[in-house]
């Protein structure tokens, strides 16, 4: 049936739409408070996200109350954006150069390269079976810290700011997949190093006065090979760093 076909396409590709405008938005918020580009702004934003989710798990206990506080805030940070603004134009001129960044053409690559390369990828490490992948699940399930769930875990007394990123990847993704996991693991990584990657690419234009290409596809390589491509086989490359 192609109307099934084709609604299925649909509901597949929603969840890669929904995060990477997630990342977009969430960047936005925050470059426009402190007036940074796009590239240092990505993981800062994702880390107050971070941290909003844990105040509202430790205080509420609900993680899903925290990332809507997150979604909520950040939307108002938008909205005051605007309003400090002369005018809308204005304040799309402004977001508008935020997003002019050499850096956000590499996070598109990025994005799209860690959506195709973990399809299909699951969980497949002892740590990942007996507590780093348990962590995630559990925070899912009881929507709330894995470190209060009555389970017999192993090293609840881990840090829970990854597994809420990847709770957070989840769930906005409206679906659980190990892959995800993955994929949040290296979008947090990647967005860390982001402003050095834009940095040294910005050098290469100013001495060249041209966008380098081939320099920018380097680098862009580079981070593949040490973030991404060791998390395809293994989550401990990132866990235990």
């Amino acid at each position: 049936n192609i109307d099934t076909a084709v609604g299925g396409l649909r509901l597949n590709i929603l969840p890669y739409i929904i995060m990477f405008f997630y990342c977009i938005f969430i960047a936005a918020a925050y470059a426009g408070v402190f007036n940074r580009k796009f590239s240092e702004s990505l993981a800062p934003a994702f880390f107050i996200h971070i941290f909003v989710i844990f105040v509202g798990a430790v205080f509420f206990h609900h993680v899903t109350w925290g990332i809507a506080a997150g979604i909520v805030f950040a939307l108002l940070l938008i909205v005051l954006k605007c309003i400090r603004a002369k005018s809308i134009s204005q304040a799309l001129r402004d977001l508008a150069g935020q997003f002019n960044d050499t850096g956000f053409i590499i996070f598109i690559v990025f994005y799209a390269f860690i959506a195709i390369s973990n399809i299909g990828k699951h969980f497949m490490d002892w740590d990942e079976f007996n507590h780093w992948g348990i962590f995630l699940k559990e925070t899912l399930r009881i929507d709330d810290l894995y470190c209060v769930s009555p389970k017999n875990i192993g090293h609840k007394d881990y840090v829970p700011a990854i597994t809420l990123f990847e709770a957070l990847w989840c769930r906005m993704s409206l679906r659980f997949e190990e892959a995800d996991a993955y994929r949040a693991i290296q979008m947090l990584q990647f967005s860390m190093i982001l402003p050095m990657i834009r940095d040294r690419e910005n050098g290469v234009v100013v001495r060249n006065k041209r966008i380098n290409v081939y320099s920018i596809m380097t680098d862009f390589f580079k981070a593949v090979f040490v973030l991404a491509l060791p998390l395809l086989f293994s989550g401990q490359t990132f866990y235990h760093t």
